[in-house]
């Protein structure tokens, strides 16, 4: 056998298992899906849609979509989550997403679930905040505590009315995932948003939440308390609640303008509040904007901590905010990212911190 086969043949051989080798490392990195979504799947849409016959395009882009959406790799899924912002809201989606997210949630990590649902709200924005709604609450219950409270904000925005009997159950602590205060009180404003729909039911169900006692003390927190007042009035419409009800006005005439909507009103400051990030490294910050929802953080140097740092979205840390003797504390993360800082959601604090929140935000909307 000559010199040349021999070479031949072993080049050949190399280049099969190069070639495997190139196979493997673009499955397991996820570059078809990345192709697919980046290149092929926006043609086929435009194409499809081109042709007129809307109802078939939905039905061949949705399914090749969603079966990367509940695909068993975590880098598959989390492109195509980013890509829910290029997908009109049609009904054929929602019905899917209300079908496939259910099944794909316990399964994915809270982060993924957060980017998920974040994503979901940006793209939908003001236009498709019904949308959003009945695809969360078809989701609520399988979804990770962290991501609820966002969840139930956009159901309440939305006034999804469907999902009344469900935010009363979590509201009383009747739902053994999400007895938690501080999801049982976002589930209590929920209710407030919709208003007069909650019916007698809700109102007693909130009354309950007020008056009930064990001797003199009362049995729910004071945190739940106050939000089921605020909610009360907003049912019944006391004159008493006209403040909190002009509030919710005025957000809903300014949240059109963003994407997405505004879940609460913010609160510029002339003086700003320390705070302090506390992840995977200590920073001192500035409170700029607070609500109740969260706030914008602008980060500072100091000479304990050094430089300041940057964070990035998605980032989760717990921060700790301090207004006069005040200190609150909560679990936050970075939806976005300017130059001079960062808007952070409160996803989490404890039935004390959101109090002494709900008193200081109290305040300086009277200021």
């Amino acid at each position: 056998m000559s010199l040349d086969l021999l070479l031949s043949i072993a080049l050949g051989i190399a280049l099969y298992f190069l070639a495997r080798q190139l196979v493997r490392w673009a499955v397991r990195t996820g570059l078809p899906t990345r192709v697919y979504l980046r290149t092929i799947f926006p043609r086929r849409m435009a194409a499809a849609y081109d042709k007129g016959d809307a109802g078939s395009a939905d039905r061949q882009v949705y399914g090749a979509y969603l079966a990367q959406l509940t695909s068993a790799k975590q880098a598959e899924r989390e492109l195509a989550i980013r890509y829910l912002e290029q997908l009109p809201a049609t009904p054929e989606l929602i019905d899917r997403l209300m079908e496939a997210l259910p099944q794909a949630l316990p399964s994915w990590d809270w982060n993924l679930q957060d980017m998920a649902v974040s994503e979901l709200v940006a793209a939908r924005g003001a236009a498709g905040l019904a949308a959003c709604a009945r695809v969360f609450h078809a989701a609520l219950e399988h979804a990770h505590p962290l991501v609820v409270p966002m969840m139930l904000d956009q159901i309440g925005l939305a006034k999804e009315t469907a999902a009344v009997p469900l935010l009363m159950n979590i509201a009383a602590g009747r739902e053994e995932r999400l007895k938690d205060v501080f999801v049982r009180i976002k589930a209590i404003e929920a209710m407030g948003r919709i208003g007069g729909a909650c019916g007698t039911e809700g109102a007693d169900l909130l009354r309950a939440i007020l008056r009930e006692r064990r001797g003199l003390t009362h049995v729910e927190p004071a945190g739940l308390r106050a939000a089921a007042e605020e909610a009360l009035g907003l049912i019944e419409n006391w004159p008493s609640a006209a403040r909190v009800r002009m509030a919710h006005q005025a957000l809903e005439k300014s949240g059109m303008e963003h994407a997405p909507p505004r879940r609460y009103l913010r609160i510029p400051l002339e003086s700003p509040l320390p705070a302090r990030i506390e992840g995977p490294r200590v920073l001192a910050a500035r409170v700029r904007t607070i609500s109740l929802g969260g706030a914008f953080l602008e980060p500072v140097a100091s000479r304990a901590e050094g430089p300041p740092g940057r964070l990035g979205v998605g980032d989760a840390f717990h921060v700790e905010i301090k207004a006069g003797l005040r200190k609150i504390h909560s679990k936050a993360v970075v939806r976005n990212v300017h130059p001079t800082g960062s808007g952070v959601e409160f996803i989490h604090m404890s039935q004390e911190d959101r109090e002494k929140l709900r008193k200081l935000v109290s305040k300086l909307m009277k200021a």
